[in-house]
């Protein structure tokens, strides 16, 4: 959510200065917004930008941009049991899994990460196909790292992805 002031280059209604209840019912009906009091020509908007006409004022504003995404999501199973049982050991084999495994991967299959947890990340791909890919590709390489661990000692993440527009 933005907040905005904005200004109209001209008035245009009597019944609320500079803004016609045509434009006002012109926001995107799934935008929700808050229309404040307008102080002389000026009108407070809580709202989403793409939500907003650009004749109000005069200017053009930013063009909105849909595109599809992946979105992985990993964290590690146990991971509260892991960090009791040996929290420095744990902490240092998880930051070997990352680097090692999991950051190559993701770079492998045009990803970055777009956030990080304690336990977990969040990575971006441009594909559906690639982010599944990098999923198996990680469990396999979880996996084939981890196979001398005993199984109670075991880094293993939990991934889902999700198709987001």
């Amino acid at each position: 959510m933005i907040r905005l002031t904005v200004r109209p280059a001209q008035p245009r209604s009597p019944a609320l200065p500079g803004w016609p209840a045509a434009r006002m019912s012109a926001l995107s009906s799934q935008a929700r917004y808050r229309l404040g009091q307008p102080h002389g020509r000026e009108l407070c908007y809580t709202g989403t930008l793409s939500a907003i006409h650009p004749t109000w004022w005069g200017a053009a504003t930013m063009a909105t941009t849909r595109r599809l995404a992946a979105i992985l999501a990993a964290d590690v199973a146990g991971y509260s049991r892991l960090m009791g049982a040996d929290e420095e050991g744990t902490h240092e084999r998880l930051k070997a899994h990352l680097d090692g495994v999991v950051n190559p991967k993701i770079a492998e299959h045009r990803g970055r990460i777009v956030k990080n947890t304690g336990d977990g990340f969040l990575a971006e791909f441009p594909s559906v196909v690639d982010a599944v890919r990098c999923a198996v590709e990680i469990q396999r390489g979880m996996a084939e790292k981890s196979a001398e661990t005993p199984p109670e000692r075991r880094i293993e993440f939990r991934i889902g992805v999700n198709l987001v527009t």
